[in-house]
């Protein structure tokens, strides 16, 4: 890795056997600009650490966090346990899991020379700031002189200036789409030290006592410019025989934003506040394609918030004839013959967003 290389990883709770997209754009828009980038989808192994039964059991519970809160916060482990034994049914003895949980984390402290990257990257959605922050203190203690930032579509300007106020082992966070801003950060880290980022949009960072938050980055306007993900780390982090043999779920993306775009309780809404941006039918198709390709498996998750406007890809895919294993997320409003054109292309499973049974809201 050279001075200037930059490690994007992320961490549980993210599905252990789906690809995380923050991971794949990020690094394949970085590679597209010279950047030298390492990527770990550290979360494929964790599994192993705690046993399959412990890990179905707190990830189908969405209860995961209170684990890694247990040793980010040792003073509040007798209430954290009580919250979990009421919310998991037949919990594992706890004592065993931290343990795994702390083995998990020194693995990845040890597993490469971390002050030697100008930039490590970590990516938080959903249920994984807790444990990217536990990762991210122990990180900092090995490597006091690593730089740590955190993205992803958990933060925005608000939360981040919180984080910093709280956690000092994070330096710096990114919010908004990361690509552009994180080429900018990587390109300065690579020449200077003292990383300046007051002309940088989308981040949030310290200076000296003072936690400012620049300005938001305007949104890539052109999906179909950008380079499909790059998931071919995703393969080399798993050493392990349970992980190894199992068939990944890809993650693409249709588009940005959501055609709904009213729900105030949603991340996404504060993340990406414009218009819906969606890649062509003829990009989505090269992009499975390519995808199903370079990656051993058929299986595609569609991260999007909502696919079903886009009748036109689903078509494309259907003439394919791929044998694809899809999930997407669709709205209530789907007619019979949209569903059937979706089965025809492959989707095989979906979430519906019925966030209220009252049209008005």
């Amino acid at each position: 890795m050279s001075s200037g290389g930059v490690a994007l990883i992320a961490f549980p709770w993210q599905r252990f056997n789906q690809m995380s997209l923050q991971l794949g754009v990020l690094t394949s828009f970085l590679r597209e600009h010279g950047i030298p980038v390492e990527t770990g989808h550290y979360y494929r192994d964790f599994v192993e650490f705690i046993g399959r039964d412990a890990y179905d059991k707190l990830f189908y519970a969405s209860c995961g966090e209170a684990l890694f809160a247990a040793i980010l916060f040792p003073q509040r482990r007798r209430r954290i346990e009580s919250v979990l034994r009421k919310r998991v049914q037949d919990l594992p003895p706890l004592d065993a899991m931290l343990k795994g949980c702390n083995a998990y984390v020194n693995s990845i402290v040890h597993d490469k020379t971390w002050d030697e990257f100008r930039l490590i990257g970590i990516t938080t959605t959903h249920e994984q700031l807790i444990t990217s922050l536990c990762v991210a203190r122990a990180l900092k203690q090995k490597w006091p002189r690593s730089r740590i930032a955190m993205g992803g579509a958990l933060l925005d300007a608000q939360s981040g200036g919180a984080l910093l106020s709280l956690f000092p082992e994070i330096d710096l966070v990114v919010y908004g789409e990361g690509e552009e801003t994180l080429l900018e950060i990587a390109r300065t880290a690579a020449v200077q030290q003292d990383i300046s980022l007051g002309d940088v949009q989308g981040v949030v960072y310290r200076n000296h006592r003072e936690i400012i938050a620049t300005g938001r980055r305007a949104l890539l306007p052109k999906l179909d410019e950008l380079p499909f993900p790059d998931y071919s780390d995703y393969f080399l982090v798993s050493r392990r025989r349970s992980t190894r043999k199992c068939l990944p779920w890809i993650s693409l993306e249709m588009s940005r934003g959501c055609s709904w775009g009213r729900c105030t309780f949603c991340n996404l809404h504060i993340q990406w506040k414009g218009p819906l941006r969606r890649k062509s039918a003829e990009r989505i198709v090269a992009e499975v394609r390519e995808a199903v390709n370079q990656n051993r498996s058929s299986r595609i998750t569609f991260c999007d918030t909502n696919t079903s406007a886009f009748g036109d890809a689903y078509r494309a895919l259907e003439k394919q004839c791929l044998g694809l294993d899809m999930f997407a997320e669709v709205s209530a409003h789907l007619n019979r013959e949209d569903l059937e054109c979706m089965g025809r292309a492959g989707l095989r499973s979906l979430q519906v967003g019925i966030e209220s049974f009252s049209e008005r809201i």
